[in-house]
């Protein structure tokens, strides 16, 4: 089965899902849309991410890749459901981060998934790239490589920037 078939047909049994518990007192919907977030991070983000991290494994670069899902603090403070891939790039120049780390998050509030690039060093934690923002509906596998392919030449771009790196149409 293709993986955009796989993704639609999942898309629609949650929805089928998701009218049959509101009939029978079932899950609530952040309940659903977490479980629809850890459907796409498990089928689709994560796996892309694993490859990803070979490759830039086979170059010498320190990768790793987990997910987190939504959990709430005793003092109330919400940590989204993500899932993410730390690169420790070799060879980083004087003032360079420690590292970076790409994720794609479940922003609940707003039913949709956030692609971000933070660096960080043994102190602070920096956006270093304006995030992108997509309906959960809509990520796919094409869409999900392509954030992917443009944030890791982001990453290598911010370490040495005389470097220029383009991403082949």
């Amino acid at each position: 089965m293709q993986a955009t078939t796989r993704t639609t047909l999942e898309q629609m049994l949650t929805h089928y899902d998701h009218i049959l518990s509101k009939r029978e007192g079932g899950p609530t919907d952040l309940e659903l849309l977490n479980a629809r977030f850890r459907d796409l991070s498990m089928n689709v983000v994560e796996p892309l991410m694993q490859s990803f991290a070979e490759v830039l494994q086979a170059h010498g670069h320190e990768v790793k890749v987990f997910g987190r899902q939504m959990s709430v603090s005793p003092g109330g403070f919400a940590q989204n459901a993500e899932t993410v891939m730390e690169v420790r790039p070799r060879q980083l120049g004087d003032n360079a981060p420690e590292g970076f780390r790409i994720a794609f998050q479940l922003h609940t509030d707003c039913r949709k998934v956030l692609a971000q690039v933070t660096d960080y060093d043994s102190e602070h934690t920096h956006y270093v790239r304006p995030h992108d923002i997509h309906p959960l509906d809509g990520v796919t596998p094409e869409l999900v490589e392509a954030e992917l392919l443009e944030m890791v030449a982001y990453v290598f771009g911010k370490i040495d920037p005389k470097v220029s790196i383009t991403i082949p149409a």
